[in-house]
């Protein structure tokens, strides 16, 4: 992640534990102020209000935590929850969203002005969210439904409105999802009876 002509990026330590560094051009400094022995999850950071977020996992808490570092320390911002994950972060608004999973669930947290919520399900059970991106303070993802079929979703943190329906009774088999030029720019498929007629897609909201 780069912000404010520096990088920040995670790497493992003597220890061999994965740690967050910062590089300003002519030095590295470690971040990671967690318990010895803790090893941060580094699969995203993303940067709002001139602060940089990154997840963690904290084997005080007993679950990863979304972590803050305000440009001196680092601070948990997020108690921690078993078989909870922080990943994949993307900052909208005065907003963070990021995958998470509670127990049999993968799906989005929202971290808006200190509180952590979950965004609600597409489906009954496991959600498989992936593919998080942004357009206009909203939220984009790919999320399986009850019948199995992948969509494209988009939340503002409270609802959750189905977007895609191209195979009819089949899979969407959703991927791809990314924003560009006021669109989001999605792969789907159109085949009720298969899953492998690709095509790309341009939603305009």
């Amino acid at each position: 992640k780069a912000s404010d002509n520096k990088i920040y990026f995670g790497a493992d330590n003597n220890s061999m534990l994965t740690k967050v560094y910062k590089y300003d051009g002519a030095q590295v400094t470690q971040l990671s102020t967690l318990p010895p022995g803790a090893s941060d999850v580094i699969q995203d950071f993303a940067e709002m209000g001139g602060n940089i977020y990154y997840g963690a996992y904290d084997p005080v808490a007993g679950g990863f935590t979304l972590v803050k570092y305000d440009g001196t320390s680092s601070t948990r911002v997020t108690s921690g929850a078993s078989a909870h994950s922080v990943a994949f972060l993307i900052a909208t608004g005065d907003s963070i969203y990021y995958f998470c999973g509670y127990f049999m669930h993968s799906q989005v947290c929202k971290y808006q002005n200190g509180t952590e919520t979950l965004v609600p399900n597409t489906s009954s059970g496991d959600d498989q969210t992936y593919y998080l991106t942004a357009l206009n303070g909203k939220l984009y993802y790919r999320s399986m439904d009850d019948t199995g079929s992948y969509n494209l979703y988009v939340t503002d943190g409270t609802t959750v409105t189905q977007i895609s329906d191209l195979a009819g009774a089949g899979n969407d088999a959703v991927s791809g999802v990314m924003s560009a030029f006021g669109s989001i720019f999605f792969a789907a498929n159109i085949d009720p009876s298969s899953v492998v007629n690709q095509h790309l897609f341009r939603y305009t909201p």
